[in-house]
């Protein structure tokens, strides 16, 4: 039987249909490096190319810029060389004082505590300053205490129990406290072992360094006295150069007047009716701090911005100075790499200094919430390296439903406060954003729009057999269909 033009159209539509759905499905078995535009919930990369992106720590557009947190610095070759200082007295040592030919005897010891104001108090001689001095420098001040009793005085100090040779351990450590510097080449790893256990998978330890401000970074900055030196911070000059810019030459513009305002440009020959400020006091040779010159006090650059230390009484500046051996310091956190420590890098395995606090940070504690379009949500446990694509695959994934760019994340913030962002997920996954670490309370809801349904039931339309229909529920089955017939029973 022949077949009729008819027929013959129709077969050749059905053999064309036929092989466009096999070349598709070849298609999507060699796959094409796109996301798929049916199902957004399906998101990857899908590149031959490596791509690399950070995790971010914090979210600066709702947290702020440095949420408060102390700026921390690398490790630099300086902190892998040991160095060896001499000991400076400070509050708590006790210092065995042995004076000669005192209240006509001989040599005397007279054991002493030094207080917490930096003196010490030997019988016949009264107070003696001596917090921030060498055991040399000790010495003379005692001798030079006992001139008004000895014509030629001579005395000897040496510490009996040290207590400003001590490095400190806090956090996540078998027994936090202070422990004895005992040798000057002591390292980090050493420091953590006196102190016990620590937890290995820690990223990194944080050691608190006081640091010397002749030896800080004191590059004048847009918030120095004079902004119309050196705002970009361009100048690496020394702090003596510094000075000699801030101080050299009266009509500069922005100098600093005596009372802290800022002055205008005026000629060289204009009358100056206020000097001005003295950026560092002259040192005097005296024996107290009460006996230290009177002023107002000296400006120091500490913690990117320039204070001014105020002298109430004549010995403040002295006793600042003093109380850190005659210098005023500033603080830096030095970042240790645990991994790097751990695997035997000599580059990162830091000597401990006097004064040091070694910081071991507690693991994060607490819950995340994914919420949403997930497969399966709820409340999941915080992990140190948790993000968020790591948390929404602990939710099996996206749903149906879900749309990856209406992803929000909720974060909570100092003062009972919480903030929401709207994150791209989709741009997350293949790497044109980083991924973000989670923090305790976060809560991850995973949106949804009104073309997520429409395109749920068009996939669900598909069948890996020939044609395309929808799912029907039983339940309307009559209701397009009609009712079945019913068969009599005779």
């Amino acid at each position: 039987m022949r077949k009729t033009t008819t027929q013959r159209t129709t077969s050749r539509y059905m053999r064309a249909t036929m092989l466009a759905g096999l070349a598709g499905m070849a298609a999507s078995m060699v796959g094409c490096n796109v996301d798929s535009y049916l199902d957004p919930s399906i998101q990857g990369v899908w590149e031959n190319t490596a791509k690399v992106q950070p995790i971010l720590k914090r979210l600066a557009v709702i947290e702020g810029p440095d949420d408060g947190f102390a700026e921390v610095s690398e490790i630099t070759a300086n902190d892998l060389l040991p160095e060896v200082e001499e000991y400076r007295v400070g509050p708590g040592d006790v210092l065995d004082v042995t004076a000669y030919d005192l209240n006509g005897e001989g040599p005397t010891v007279y054991p002493v505590r030094v207080s917490p104001n930096g003196d010490i108090n030997i019988p016949s001689l009264g107070q003696v300053y001596v917090n921030g001095r060498t055991l040399t420098e000790v010495e003379q001040a005692v001798e030079e205490a006992m001139t008004a009793l000895v014509r030629n005085p001579l005395a000897s100090v040496a510490v009996s129990v040290p207590r400003q040779a001590l490095y400190t351990t806090i956090g996540a450590t078998g027994a936090s406290g202070q422990w004895p510097l005992e040798r000057a080449d002591l390292r980090i790893l050493d420091a953590l072992a006196t102190a016990g256990w620590f937890p290995e998978d820690t990223k990194e330890i944080y050691v608190i360094r006081q640091v010397p401000l002749v030896d800080a970074d004191l590059t004048p900055r847009a918030s120095s006295p004079s902004d119309a030196g050196n705002p970009s911070g361009d100048d690496q000059g020394s702090i003596t150069d510094l000075i000699d810019e801030l101080t050299g030459g009266g009509s500069s513009p922005g100098m600093l007047s005596s009372n802290g305002a800022k002055r205008e440009h005026q000629p060289e020959t204009a009358t100056q009716p206020d000097p001005v400020v003295n950026l560092v006091e002259p040192e005097t040779n005296t024996n107290t701090p009460s006996q230290a010159g009177g002023g107002q006090g000296s400006w120091v650059y500490l913690n990117n911005k320039w204070v001014r230390i105020q002298s109430d009484t004549p010995s403040t500046t002295q006793k600042a100075r003093s109380r850190v051996g005659g210098s005023l310091f500033t603080q830096r956190v030095i970042r240790v790499p645990v991994d790097q420590l751990l695997a035997g890098n000599a580059d990162v395995n830091i000597i401990v200094r006097s004064g040091d606090i070694i910081h071991v940070p507690q693991a994060a504690k607490g819950f995340v919430y994914v919420t949403g379009q997930v497969n399966r949500p709820g409340t999941f446990t915080l992990a140190s390296d948790l993000t968020l694509v790591r948390a929404i695959a602990s939710g099996s994934g996206l749903g149906s439903l879900a749309i990856p760019e209406r992803v929000e994340i909720t974060r909570m913030l100092p003062g009972d406060r919480q903030a929401t962002l709207l994150l791209n997920y989709s741009a997350i996954v293949d790497h044109s954003q980083p991924d973000i670490y989670l923090k305790p309370n976060d809560i991850i809801n995973v949106g949804t729009n009104a073309l997520a349904l429409p395109l749920a039931v068009i996939r669900s339309g598909f069948r890996a057999t020939y044609g395309f229909g929808f799912l029907l529920d039983r339940n309307f089955g009559n209701d397009i269909f009609g009712a079945p017939p019913i068969r009599s029973v005779n």
